[in-house]
Parts: structure tokens; sequence; C-alpha cells
């Protein structure tokens, strides 16, 4: 999706300006390629934080995740606020573009 961001944004009305609300009430203004882009980032930071201390996971009895330096695996799995406002609103922004454009085509999302 990321790679395909710009042409699909090109057809988006507002599609340069998705909008996130994140908790803090700072919102922020991204296109779609920059959304995908930070989802697509954080998520292979999991992926690596975990790749990097899978040595410390024991093999017997399992261990706390903070224990293993597995912070932001952590907030994957328990869906923290960290989480939601890294990964969970942005994909909500753009499912709610793009399924306003599908569904009223020419009608600039709601933010």
């Amino acid at each position: 999706m990321n790679r395909r961001a710009p042409i699909i944004q090109g057809r988006l009305p507002g599609g340069e300006e998705i909008k996130v609300d994140p908790p803090d009430g700072a919102g922020y203004v991204e296109t779609l390629r920059q959304h995908y882009g930070h989802v697509e980032k954080y998520l292979n930071d999991i992926v690596e934080e975990y790749q990097k201390n899978l040595h410390l996971v024991p093999s017997g009895e399992p261990a706390p995740l903070d224990e293993l330096g597995l912070g932001r695996l952590k907030d994957c799995i328990y869906n923290t606020e960290q989480f939601r406002a890294e990964v969970s609103r942005r994909i909500e922004a753009v499912i709610n573009a793009l399924e306003s454009e599908l569904l009223d085509p020419g009608v600039a999302p709601s933010p």
C-alpha cells in the first residue's frame, strides 16, 4: 500500500491531507504515503526489536516483556495508548478517508 500511495492519493480528494487526532490534542496532517510509511516503519521496528532481543527470550518459563527489552512489542500486544497513537489512529484515518471516497466520491472525508 505504501508503494501505491502516490497513485491513490492523487485520486483521493484531500489525499494530500489526512488528519489524525492523537489523544494529546496535537492533531497532525500527513499525506497517505507519509501515514503508510510511518505505520510500516513502526511495525518493522517491532520486528527488528524482537529479532535483536530473541536471544534474551527464555526457552522455559515465560518472562515479562519489560525484562526482555521488548517495549514496542509490548505496546502492540497490549494495544497501549502509544501503539494506538503511532499505528491504530493512522490506519483508522486512512481507512475513513478511503471509505469516504468509495462511498461518496467527490466529498472530502471528515477529520
